[in-house]
């Protein structure tokens, strides 16, 4: 009975020590469960371990077995038990899975006996070692509870000499001084720090399990195949070394060099060894094989000397990590530095060493024998403990080798064990495979499952065995352990069957993946060594369509065609020879599921501040799992100067800063810091936690950046004993992001107390800790959209002022317009928002882009694309005057009061004086921000370009350049953001609700609404916002003023219903009165009145909107219209303010609103620089006055201000006046700046209604619908006369002006001049054929009528008088030719277009005109050919319509017309050929199509026909004229020569050329100086008569009387007696002036 008993409480007893063993255990240690390890654990069994210590040993071994992959390929086990003499438990061959292992365990019995150390170690090394596989890491664990009673260090010493990683575990007794003297000496350590451990007993031995597995998993990393690096080795060779041990340093590197895979596109390796001076054996550019970088290190001689590290550092900056060298700009840069003694200049040492850390080079330093600690501090990377490796001897050094490979390969390796991921592994298991084979494939998953964690709240895994049908394996919930799903992958069996892949990929998305946990990303690894006897591209296609990232590998001699249909992109297709070979990619694809599941917040500028609960209730083993989680989300981020920094604080009852922002600078730093965070205890005080992180923790004092946005990472398990909510508030007041993260028993209300608002995107809860990784992915992208610059609506005129000088080389160049693109996107491309120019300087300057020249993101982006490195010396201040003089030049598409931006790369220094340009530029209020990249003079930027220091910035090579994106963008952007914080304004919104709205587009208006507000500052005294909703009749929705702060007016619009009816807008125009007088009157408070009125309908009220309109204005309302649809512009006008351009604003539709949101608000906000017009006190009609009569309305205050407006803000883009009686101006006005409703005096044609006419030195973005002044007829309306100013205007041209009746299309076809070819006017003179731009209504208006083809606006043409228009593939129909010629093509013709060609449409094959018979056979083309820089015209035949002939003309003269600048084409066509002429210049070759009449019955035209590839082109003219008598003059292309056409043409006076004279041939000179000479004959014979007149007139005469004898006798004596007088009088003149 009392054994029973006594055996009951031993089995509970045992069960409890067991389970406390247990509870130790952990899941492994990933990559490194799957690794190839002989491991030995080396058991005390004296008889001073008892028995209950002896199964509390044999369970700790069980425990540590199970972290590691037991099988036949991956991880064998051994026990060795020894006492007096030591025995073999079990052998390394023995189990082939953990299975086995653990039943060897349980079958061990104690020994007892004596403790006979020695002799066991030399035992594992005879007779159980001897079975370890070749290529295999070899551990001994020795556990011992006392000292040895033989000599043991000997033994240990040939255990290191066989490569066998020892570690000593003393327990008990073993932890006195004189046993741990022992265990070193057991492990070879001069110290304890990595493979000595000691515990109190062995109930304590578990404690130790983790830091013991890692410590072995440290000596497993033989090789870093994927890794790519810059590695650089400094060796010490002074005269303390030795030749011995200098081979050994050798040995040591050549063991460390075969762990990489050495090549051009691998890891480099360079050496150099130093001692008085500094010897290089080989660069990173020399040597780019395994194989010759090991015979060289073989030939290394020993050169001894003194230890000079500090000039050998230097050495390693200035000449090894070089571009010439051979170092690679985005490869990282990894140096070892050896030295066994102290540096004679030990001064230079921390200098050298601090420049190279500021290169960014990382340094592992090696210290052996009599080796200064502090110097090799001072050498290595932070931290000490990851970068400093200390060695008694050169026989130790290579014992450190395997952890200085993982360290290395861990740095650049990229792992992600901790990520959510669903991983499907689909395998083929078809015939082909073979048994043996598919044990490696196996083997190859096992690889690739052992780098994750696995588990509900991290990595699941599934596998798909697939044959003629698919077989699950693994499903993803099967396992919550990644050692239970390496052995559930190692049970599986090998199928054998056919090969149907599409129907296995269809089974995996219906069958595993409709398991997968939500916002998780999914991956489908499909391994297969043959041709799949099925389709896999429907199967494929529904993959990509479920959101599934899938990778392929092919295995065997060829990679199948299939495979590529297998995946999106090329990169996710991988083959191998063999199934061996497989093996060595597994880390690749490891980096490329991180790459997908891991959540990235690249060059992202924030602050991050993780505070922590460390009170009592977290516990270590919680903690542990916070530090995983934190330094996981720090991972997802760049972290650097520019970009991303990091502070960690941890609180209870006290607070505890762990690190601040400047404290870490990597994240290794980062995550060594975070490892030491020890738990403080206590009770939880959040609320002085809080206050504390407003008042200090993103403060200057603790590295925090006034600039970069600030987030609070809050993560806490339980109730606070203090108040939080008014320490939350006034954190969220100052702008912080709070994230506020719950785990375990948490308390939801004060989390949401806690977060900022929103509430579902700023707090989390978890019922575990574990749980928390669930949502690391939502927390990062989270952090990521909110603290990313905003900067698309903003509105700006930005260049980027590239170098294209030599130094910079055509690969950064690449890299530089890379990152232009990507700036790029972060931009609204357009006219109402941000315009982008491009400018490369090098010897010279040359603009790539204008400004203006792009209203697209697409089409830019393709432009800078095409830029090509013009190479040259760097002339910096040339640039910056350029830019000054003609890059933001009106000319150049810069636009009136928009801010002007520049951005200046440059890598060195200006070769030309650059702070006299710089200042030059200053002055015109051009903000400038410099980049400089490598060795640029920063000072010379900052001094002379940048406007402030902050707007300098420099990186170390150009692929760091994506780094200061971040920061730049938020700077441009705050820079330009108008500041409307403090704006006196009362803002109405009058909003469009009638039925056609429909409910979707009434959710886009209130989202406009709601964004409009954003940038103000509500408040009573500041900005004051209503509501009001119009259809058949109008209501207040919101009251002016009835909200003050931003959320609540939020709130209020979101709540806004939408009414429906009619659209009666003078009726809600009216309206508006009534309700701003409702308002509550803001007494000694001068506020701007701004209405903003949204329509998408006529008003069925039209007539009156006018007369309500004027009111308004009286009342002093500044009114914006926005139109949306097909709403007039001509209406939108008469709703708007002057001038239209600032007031008027369309969209296509409601969600295209946003674009013009930036221009709108910058509007708003700078009104208050300008006057406010009162009502007059004789007149309904607004005053310009000083003088100015009060309204009725009580809120309206009287305001007495100057018409004139600021003159220093003239040219913000602000002048805006209500509607005032027009008055007629002549063409000589100042632009934009004339008062609205006047009238241009160059109107287009007598009879045509005048809208709202500009003159043609106005600026040209104006809103569709505006007349254009430009003309070819004078014949205008009397009422439209230029006059002098301050003529009073006629009734005709007040009425005329005050039209707003859209103008009428052009009608052509209203006479003929050649047969039936229409009248035409050409250059000044009459003839006749066609101008296809009139016919298309395109020279009416800046833009298009609604009866027009939709070209869009006008652009600048090839001068500034001239205009053009942008034209894409596609954009004009196809159209009837005989609409424009009856008669179709004359036989003699000339074809001219004058145009330049965009982008990639210089590198593509695209058509200009092509003519087509109804069957498709071509009349008449021309198109271009971009690869080879030629024009194609094709002719129909004299022999048959259907017959065409077809010419390639190429040279230098047609390659011009790909230069993307203007050029004028003329063909000269008759019935013998076709002439090319290009800017007047004929060339050479002519093209010989014989030529007939065709027949153009139902022929269609195409311009720019969708079926070519793309192409976009700024068209200024295009006419076919009915003659081909003589080639036209370039004078509208700049610098052009004058027409040299070859063929016998006749010159005439009037064909003349006025370009340049003197290109004139001798034909036309010779006929000029004839016409000059007849000219000055008349002019001659005019004065002679004249002259011949008045003399007549002197002596009385006619004519008549010259020809009677006696009157002309009469007359020569008068004449000779007055000229005698005359001679007299003038003599006596001279004598009294002597």
């Amino acid at each position: 009975m009392f054994s029973s008993i006594w055996k009951i409480f031993m089995f509970i007893a045992l069960s409890w020590l067991c389970t406390t063993v247990k509870s130790q255990r952990f899941d492994g240690v990933p990559g490194c469960r799957t690794t190839k390890l002989e491991l030995v654990f080396v058991v005390d069994g004296s008889s001073s371990v008892s028995r209950d210590d002896f199964r509390l040993a044999k369970q700790w071994i069980h425990n540590m077995t199970l972290n590691f992959d037991v099988s036949p390929d991956t991880t064998r086990v051994a026990v060795v038990q020894y006492s007096t003499e030591p025995r073999t438990e079990f052998e390394l061959d023995s189990y082939e899975d953990s299975r086995g292992v653990v039943r060897g365990i349980n079958h061990m019995q104690h020994m007892s006996g004596n403790t006979q150390t020695g002799k066991a170690l030399r035992y594992v090394i005879d007779q159980v070692f001897v079975r370890a596989r070749p290529g295999s890491s070899k551990v001994a664990i020795v556990i011992s509870d006392g000292r040895s009673q033989d000599e043991a260090k000997q033994a240990a010493a040939a255990l290191q000499t066989e490569g066998i990683a020892t570690f000593a575990v003393g327990v008990g007794d073993m932890t006195s001084s004189g046993g741990v003297s022992e265990l070193r000496q057991i492990a070879n350590m001069a110290d304890d720090s990595d493979s000595v451990f000691m515990v109190e007993d062995f109930q304590s031995i578990g404690k130790i399990q983790e830091k013991l597995i890692e410590a072995v998993c440290e000596q497993t990393v033989k090789e870093c195949p994927t890794a790519k690096n810059d590695l650089a080795f400094v060796i010490d060779a002074s005269s303390t070394i030795g030749y011995e041990d200098f081979a050994k340093v050798k040995a040591w590197m050549k063991n460390i060099v075969n762990a990489f895979d050495i090549g051009p596109d691998q890891t480099r390796v360079a050496v150099i060894q130093y001692s008085t001076y500094v010897q290089e054996e080989f660069n990173f550019g020399q040597l780019l094989s395994k194989e010759e970088v090991l015979a060289a290190i073989d030939r290394m001689d020993y050169v001894m000397g003194d230890t000079h590290t500090g000039d050998a550092l230097m050495y390693l900056l200035n000449a090894v990590y070089t571009e010439g060298t051979g170092d690679r700009p985005d490869i990282p840069n990894i140096a070892i530095v050896m030295t066994d003694g102290k540096a004679q200049e030990r001064h230079l040492v921390e200098t050298a060493a601090q420049r190279v850390h500021d290169a960014g080079i990382t340094v592992y330093t090696v210290g052996v024998a009599d080796y200064s600690l502090e110097e090799i501090q001072v050498i290595a990377s932070d931290p000490d403990e990851n970068y400093v490796i200390e060695a008694l001897d050169f026989d130790l050094i290579e014992m450190k080798r395997l952890g200085l490979i993982k360290s290395i390969c861990s740095e650049t390796e990229q792992t992600c064990p901790s990520t959510s991921a669903e991983i499907v592994f689909l395998i083929d298991g078809s015939n082909s495979i073979g048994y043996d084979n598919f044990q490696k494939l196996k083997l190859w998953m096992k690889n690739i499952v052992d780098a994750f964690q696995i588990g509900p709240d991290y990595t699941r895994v599934g596998v798909v065995q697939f044959t003629e049908s698919p077989h699950l394996e693994i499903g993803l919930s099967d396992h919550e352990a990644t050692q239970s799903a390496l052995m559930a992958i190692q049970e599986i069996r090998y199928k054998r069957g056919g090969t149907n892949i599409g129907r296995a990929i269809d089974f995996t998305i219906n069958r595993v993946f409709s398991e997968s946990r939500d916002n998780v990303p999914r991956i489908l690894i499909t391994l297969t060594d043959g041709q799949s006897q099925d389709d896999v591209t429907r199967a494929t296609q529904r993959a990509e369509e479920a959101g599934i990232h899938t990778l392929v590998f092919g295995v065997g001699d060829e990679a199948p065609a299939q495979l590529r249909q297998m995946v999106a992109q090329e990169d996710n297709m991988f083959h191998a020879s063999g199934f061996d070979e497989i093996q060595r990619m597994h880390s690749k694809l490891v980096s490329l599921i991180c790459v997908e599941a891991e959540p990235e917040c690249a060059s992202q500028e924030v602050d991050i501040h993780f505070l922590v609960d460390g009170s009592e209730s977290i516990g270590i083993e919680n903690l542990n799992k916070v530090k995983t989680w934190m330094k996981n989300i720090v991972n997802s981020f760049d972290l650097g100067e520019y970009t991303t920094r990091v502070a960690l604080t941890q609180y209870s009852s006290d607070i505890r800063a762990e690190f601040s922002f400047s404290e870490h600078a990597t994240k290794r730093e980062i995550a060594h810091a975070i490892d030491q965070m020890t738990l403080m205890g206590g009770p939880t005080f959040t609320g002085q936690a809080l206050d504390r992180m407003r008042e200090e923790g993103f403060s200057e004092d603790n590295g925090g950046r006034s600039g970069a946005p600030k987030v609070l990472i809050v993560l806490t398990d339980g109730r606070s004993g203090d108040n939080i909510e008014f320490p939350a508030k006034k954190l969220h007041d100052d702008g912080v992001y709070v994230f506020a993260i719950g785990a375990g028993d948490t308390w939801t209300s004060a989390l949401q107390v806690i977060g900022s608002a929103p509430v579902v995107t700023h707090v989390q809860e978890a019922a575990s800790y574990d749980a928390i990784n669930r949502f690391r992915r939502d927390l990062v992208g989270e952090i990521c959209r909110e603290t990313k610059p905003e900067c698309a609506d903003s509105e700006m005129d930005l260049i980027f002022l590239v170098d294209g000088s030599s130094s910079i080389g055509q690969d950064n160049f690449e890299v530089t317009k890379e990152w232009m693109i990507s700036f790029v996107r972060q931009f609204e491309i357009g006219e109402y928002n941000t315009k982008i120019g491009v400018t490369q300087y090098s010897s010279q300057v040359r603009t790539e882009i204008e400004i203006g020249e792009y209203d697209g993101q697409a089409e830019l982006i393709e432009a800078i694309k095409s830029i090509e490195f013009a190479t040259g010396r760097t002339h910096t201040g040339s640039a910056l005057d350029y830019i000054r003089n003609i890059g933001f030049s009106a000319q150049r598409g810069a636009r009136r009061g928009v801010p002007k931006v520049l951005i200046v790369f440059t890598d060195g220094d200006a070769q030309d004086e650059v702070s006299t340009a710089a200042n030059r530029l200053r002055a015109v209020e051009i903000e400038v921000y410099t980049i400089g990249v490598g060795r640029a003079n920063m000072g010379q930027l900052t001094a002379s370009m940048a406007t402030e220091s902050p707007n300098a910035y420099h990186v170390k090579n150009y692929n760091a350049i994506k780094t200061i994106q971040s920061r730049l963008l938020r700077n441009v952007c705050e820079r330009v953001e108008p500041d409307c914080a403090n704006t006196a304004t009362d803002l109405m919104f009058l909003v469009d609700g009638s039925t056609s709205v429909g409910h979707q587009n009434w959710a886009t208006v209130k989202s406009f609404m709601k964004n409009m507000t954003e940038k103000f500052r509500i408040g009573a005294d500041v900005v004051r916002v209503g509501v009001l909703q119009y259809s058949t009749w109008p209501r207040t929705d919101i009251t002016m003023g009835e909200h003050n702060d931003k959320e609540a007016l939020d709130e209020a619009i979101d709540g806004l219903k939408w009414r429906l009816g009619d659209t009666y807008t003078a009726r809600a125009l009216r309206y508006v009165s009534r309700s701003y007088a409702e308002a509550e009157v803001r007494p000694n408070l001068i506020a701007t009145k701004l209405l903003i009125v949204i329509t998408d309908g006529r008003p069925q009220d039209q007539e009156r909107v006018a007369d309500a309109v004027r009111t308004l204005h009286s009342q002093g309302w500044r009114i914006f219209a926005i139109g949306i649809g097909q709403v007039a512009i001509s209406e939108l006008g008469v709703l708007a303010s002057d001038p239209d351009y600032d007031h008027v604003f369309h969209a296509d539709d409601y969600n295209s609103t946003s674009k013009f949101q930036g221009r709108l608000t910058r509007l708003i906000c700078h009104d208050s620089d300008f006057g406010t017009v009162e009502p007059s006190t004789t007149s309904n009609v607004p005053s310009r006055s000083k003088t100015v009569t009060p309204g009725t309305n009580r809120n309206e205050p009287v305001i007495i201000r100057s018409s004139l407006r600021n003159p220093s803000r003239l040219s913000s883009g602000n002048n805006w006046s209500p509607k005032t009686p027009p008055r007629v101006t002549s063409t000589t006005g100042s632009g934009r700046n004339q008062p609205s409703g006047l009238t241009s005096s160059s109107n287009k044609h007598s009879n045509q209604p005048s809208g709202r006419l500009r003159s043609t030195s106005q600026n040209t973005n104006q809103p569709s619908g505006l007349l254009s002044s430009t003309s070819r007829n004078n014949n205008q309306p009397s009422g439209l006369t230029s006059e002098p100013s301050g003529l009073k205007p006629s009734p005709a041209s007040l009425t005329a002006a005050t039209s707003r009746t859209p103008p009428k299309q052009k009608h052509i076809l209203n006479g003929t001049g050649n047969g039936s070819c229409p009248a035409l006017r050409r250059e000044g003179k009459r003839t006749a054929g066609v101008d296809f731009l009139d016919a298309m209504g395109a020279r009416s208006s800046s833009r298009l009528s609604s009866r027009s083809v939709n070209l869009g606006k006008q652009r600048r043409g090839s001068s500034a008088n001239l205009k053009s228009l942008r034209i894409r593939s596609g954009a004009i129909p196809i159209m009837a030719f005989t609409q424009l010629l009856p008669e179709g093509l004359p036989i003699e013709f000339a074809f001219i277009a004058t145009f330049r060609m965009h982008g990639k449409t210089i590198k593509t094959r695209w058509t200009l005109l092509n003519i087509v018979t109804p069957s498709g056979s071509t009349l008449f083309s021309v198109s271009f050919n971009g690869p080879r820089k030629s024009i194609i015209i094709s002719r129909a035949s004299t022999t048959s319509a259907t017959t065409v002939q077809t010419s390639a003309l190429g040279g230098p003269l047609v390659a011009k017309l790909f230069d993307r600048t203007f050029h004028k084409l003329e063909l000269l066509a008759d019935a013998q050929g076709v002439t090319v002429m290009v800017d007047c210049q004929q060339v050479p070759t002519q093209v010989k199509h014989q030529a007939a009449f065709v027949d153009y019955t139902g022929a269609v035209l195409a311009f720019l026909p969708r079926s070519n590839a793309s192409a976009i082109i700024d068209l200024q003219d295009l006419t076919i004229r009915c003659d081909a008598d003589e080639a036209e003059d370039c004078c509208e292309i700049p610098g052009s020569k004058c027409s040299t056409l070859t063929r016998s043409f006749s010159p005439t006076v009037s064909g003349t050329c006025g370009c340049l004279p003197e290109q004139k041939s001798p034909e036309v000179r010779k006929a000029e100086a004839k016409e000059i000479t007849k000219l000055a004959t008349k002019i001659a014979t005019q004065l002679v008569e004249e002259k011949f007149g008045r003399l007549l007139a002197f002596f009385d005469l006619t004519p008549e009387d010259l020809l009677d004898s006696e009157t002309s006798q009469r007359s020569v004596q008068i004449l000779n007696r007055r000229a005698a007088e005359s001679r007299r009088t003038s003599s006596h003149t001279k004598a009294r002036r002597s």
